[in-house]
């Protein structure tokens, strides 16, 4: 049993909370022996004082941050549990299961929680000696009910109240009129009565699933094998989200505001490899593996903002007086190409080349289409009988070479509806359309017609040493990696008509060094006891940037720490800030010209973050 007080005195009464989640608030508790904050939580159990494992201390105790959101004289539950349910058979030549799962959570805050089923079917089924197939599907359902955050949210008039502010005992309404607020922060809802008035919800839909077949064969052999399979899937979700505040709320200037937004997203894949592998003598191994890859993915985004309720009772975007709606739309596909060989000796030396051909639909046309290879080594020399011994028991050197190419989002340059921000202000203060006529200008981003995927090049060596039958393990990896065509947003002269060109940035490179260190003194049948160690250092090189781009603007303005522009010149250690777009920032300053205070960041306090 826990007891819970708090600065408040001369209630006579104290929170317990008895064992679990059950927490009791004893009768005429901070004033709330009666129904101003009715309906604030979900189904209780009432308690009377005096029951097992509740108690009550008379005027010793005092009510703290959980008593004003609980009922008087009663026990709220909180808890989470979940259900699952299996059925699964395997026959001569076929096997199939079927799941069914549920979870619950209660939140915290009274009306918050979760709820989610899931649902998942599979089977498979030998046709011949060759050929199987079989399916998998999954599908789950969340729901959410959210706490209200943002700048009016839930615990802005609870954290600032004092402890001579009875937020509990005062209601958090005017006698005859529940939508007329008594908040001690008067541009902030009162944290009872939002509750009841406001709400965040979340709501997601989700299938995924695949469809599949395989052939296999040895062709009458001890040394070949052959498998190829092809496999159909999708994955599709729907998450609609939606901000809610009632009529009488501070957010929509006190007639109430609602925000309905949300995802669509499916992909579909189809993938077909082939793995063939050849064992040639008792020293020599060769697979080889060959496959195509086709994504398709399909996005829908919509926005629906509404605010000035007709009436109260109704927070709906049909009651709203000024409507707003958006929606966006993308398609997006990736036809590959891909295959590796492998070959080995005596487990002892082993080489794989890689290689990928992607053609991809969200880059300008001439630049579709790229090629990116990898070739790594391996040698064991432990398995050389002179290196052989009883202090080093495994011993291997490694090195890598890769390349990763990565595609942007590239689109024709379009108009756009402007939308302006009120600040601090509390409303839009323009919004289209205006009177039946909508606008439409330049969209502020600009893509760059030239646009080339961004290319890593990764280079790798290390070493793998194991000492006294795997007692000690030490590794050592040097890598580094070489960035070139960088794909971010750099600042345009407002005089262009925009503010942002997506174009092929700079050049960087990072160097690497990591070591491991472990230790496994204990190794009993019942007991293993290991220790591991690790140590990193990266260090990070702006190269250049493009032609003609002297500096950025990783931060947006509403970031915590603004810097208009950065230059870049030497190498960074550090990380720093809070941006949208996260770069290397060498030393900073802003611009003479802009109205921004000026910011020096000396090199030692700079960092670099890609994305």
């Amino acid at each position: 049993m826990v007891e819970q007080a708090d600065a408040r005195k001369g209630h006579g009464d104290v929170v317990l909370v008895a064992g679990g989640d059950d927490v009791v608030v004893p009768d005429g508790a901070a004033g709330l022996g009666d129904d101003r904050h009715a309906g604030l939580v979900g189904p209780l159990d009432v308690v009377a004082e005096g029951e097992e494992g509740v108690a009550a201390q008379g005027d010793t105790g005092h009510l703290v941050q959980p008593g004003p959101l609980f009922l008087s004289g009663q026990r709220l539950r909180l808890g989470t549990w979940s259900n699952s349910l299996n059925v699964a058979q395997t026959l001569e030549k076929s096997s199939y299961s079927v799941s069914l799962g549920n979870t619950h959570q209660d939140g915290i805050i009274p009306k918050t929680g979760m709820d989610r089923y899931n649902v998942k079917v599979s089977a498979e089924t030998k046709l011949t000696n060759n050929f199987t197939t079989g399916f998998a599907g999954n599908y789950i359902t969340t729901s959410i009910d959210k706490a209200v955050t943002s700048g009016n949210g839930l615990l802005r008039t609870v954290y600032a109240s004092p402890a001579s502010y009875d937020l509990a005992g005062i209601p958090s309404h005017v006698d005859g009129d529940i939508y007329k607020q008594n908040s001690f922060r008067g541009n902030f809802d009162n944290a009872y009565w939002a509750i009841d008035n406001n709400k965040y919800t979340e709501d997601t839909n989700r299938f995924f699933g695949n469809v599949y077949a395989t052939y296999q064969t040895d062709f009458g052999t001890a040394n070949h094998k052959l498998n190829a399979k092809y496999m159909l899937g999708v994955d599709a979700y729907t998450t609609h989200y939606s901000d809610s505040y009632g009529y009488g709320s501070n957010t929509g200037g006190g007639r109430g505001q609602i925000e309905n937004y949300g995802w669509t997203n499916a992909t579909y894949n189809s993938l077909l490899t082939i793995n063939y592998d050849w064992r040639i003598n008792d020293d020599w191994g060769l697979n080889a593996v060959a496959g195509n890859e086709f994504i398709q993915s399909n996005r829908k985004k919509y926005y629906e903002y509404g605010t000035n309720y007709n009436f109260a009772g109704w927070n709906h975007i049909n009651n709203a007086t000024t409507q707003l709606t958006e929606e966006e739309r993308w398609k997006n596909r990736t036809v590959g190409f891909f295959g590796n060989v492998s070959a080995s000796y005596r487990n002892m030396l082993y080489l794989t080349v890689t290689g990928r051909q992607d053609y991809v639909s969200n880059m300008p046309r001439n630049n579709r289409s790229f090629f990116y290879p990898s070739v790594s080594a391996g040698f064991i020399l432990t398995e050389l009988d002179e290196l052989k011994n009883d202090v080093v028991n495994y011993a291997k050197l490694r090195v890598s070479y890769a390349e990763v190419g990565q595609a942007g989002d590239f689109l024709e340059n379009y108009y756009s509806t402007p939308t302006y921000g009120g600040g601090f202000y509390s409303l839009t203060p323009i919004m289209y359309p205006i009177k039946g006529t909508t606008a439409y200008t330049p969209y502020y981003t600009i893509f760059d017609p030239n646009l080339k995927p961004q290319n890593t090049r990764s280079y790798e060596i290390g070493a793998d040493v194991n000492f006294f039958d795997n007692l000690i393990t030490l590794n050592y990896t040097y890598s580094r990696q070489n960035v070139k065509d960088q794909i971010f947003s750099v600042p345009l002269s407002s005089s262009t008509g925009a503010s942002k060109l997506l174009t092929n940035g700079g050049k960087i490179h990072t160097d690497t060094h990591e070591i491991t260190l472990g230790f496994n003194p204990i190794r009993t049948k019942n007991i293993n006891w290991d220790f591991g160690f690790n140590w990193t250092k990266i260090d990070n090189y702006v190269d250049e940037l493009a032609p003609g781009v002297e500096n950025i603007s990783p931060c947006g303005r509403g970031s915590m720490m603004n810097i208009n522009s950065v230059r870049w010149e030497e190498k960074n250690s550090t990380r720093y800030g809070n941006c949208s777009l996260r770069a290397i920032l060498p030393k900073a300053t802003t611009s003479p010209e802009t109205r921004w205070p000026e910011v020096r960041i000396p090199p030692e306090h700079i960092f670099l973050s890609v994305i």
